[in-house]
């Protein structure tokens, strides 16, 4: 049978490939097992796959590597559509995805250049966490255009570096709000999702904490917080040009309207019903958080929601470590990750 793709690249000075047949799957990673062995240690023993997509397709997906997976200069985040000569970049080798066994080698070895992306909207399991800041527009005026801008480019820079070193897929920044997506892989738990959410809390709002002093803000620097978990559609809805990562959704919606209710609530963070039920069935919280039926904004029935205030975040954590909960491979910075 004729092969309808392959992958091929320069390793270690020679030219590989591995043909695809239409259900085949090609393992890229540092373990010699893998279909394309990478030999270095910027590579993950197990880093990324091509598999089968949607009928005669093939996509690109991420296997929670260190370093990432690139496509066309794009990190890989979610399972992402291939096409003809695109270029898969990992740790330093540069990998050409082919259609029906054309090349698009050079005479010299090297792989031309990167082709238009197209990225699929999935649905996946997602957990969106929202943080939006208090008094944003009293604090503008109060300071000036400029001084705001400095400190939200401060805030915004150090919470992208907490979100992303605790594993999420991607952020998206909304004048005095940053939404943050985590999509779940089928290994994890919801309650490792919530302690990273909750790890998440704890150092942003520590970043928070310290703009008043480095800028010298008359008033604390604080934030809302809204937490919700479900199914959404998440992607690129932008083009090769403009691309746009983000998830879409009914969760999206309820976490933004969570952390509107913490107004409401007089509360720093407001949890939906099935987080805080991952965080009890866990762990013992009693007193820690505060059940509340609310009616959220553009929604016909009360939900339940968990208020917390930010006090209470070193405990939960302490108890779902305790209890033996672990981020496992979610926190980049630390010695748990994958290798």
């Amino acid at each position: 049978m004729r092969p309808i793709a392959k992958v091929v690249g320069l390793i270690a000075g020679e030219r590989k490939e591995f043909a695809l047949h239409e259900g085949d799957t090609c393992r890229l990673g540092r373990n010699a097992t893998n279909d394309l062995p990478l030999p270095s240690p910027a590579v993950s023993r197990h880093h990324a796959m091509v598999q089968p997509g949607e009928g005669a397709s093939f996509v690109l997906c991420d296997l929670g590597s260190s370093n990432g997976t690139y496509l066309n200069g794009q990190r890989v985040r979610v399972p992402t559509a291939l096409r003809h000569d695109d270029l898969i970049q990992i740790g330093e080798f540069s990998l050409a995805f082919l259609l029906e066994s054309e090349s698009s080698m050079n005479p010299d070895g090297s792989i031309s250049g990167p082709a238009e992306t197209t990225i699929a909207l999935q649905t996946c399991m997602t957990s969106v966490l929202v943080m939006d800041i208090q008094g944003y527009t009293t604090l503008s005026r109060e300071i000036g255009e400029t001084r705001i801008g400095q400190v939200m480019s401060a805030f915004n820079r150090e919470a992208s570096q907490v979100l992303e070193r605790l594993g999420s897929w991607g952020q998206k920044y909304m004048g005095d709000a940053i939404m943050s997506v985590w999509v779940h892989q089928p290994h994890q738990k919801p309650v490792t999702l919530a302690l990273a959410m909750l790890e998440c809390l704890s150092r942003v709002a520590a970043v928070a904490a310290s703009m008043q002093g480095r800028f010298h803000l008359e008033t604390p620097f604080r934030a809302g917080y809204g937490y919700a978990t479900g199914p959404a559609s998440v992607g690129n809805v932008g083009g090769s040009v403009a691309s746009d990562h983000t998830a879409l959704g009914e969760v999206v919606n309820r976490a933004f309207r969570l952390e509107s209710a913490t107004r409401q609530l007089g509360c720093d963070i407001a949890l939906g019903e099935e987080t805080w039920a991952a965080i009890a069935g866990a762990a013992a919280v009693g007193g820690l958080g505060t059940p509340h039926n609310v009616m959220l904004k553009g929604y016909q029935e009360e939900t339940l929601v968990y208020a917390v205030n930010l006090g209470a975040v070193t405990d939960l954590i302490s108890r779902l470590r305790a209890a033996g909960v672990s981020l496992g491979s979610l926190d980049r910075a630390g010695v748990e990750r994958q290798e």
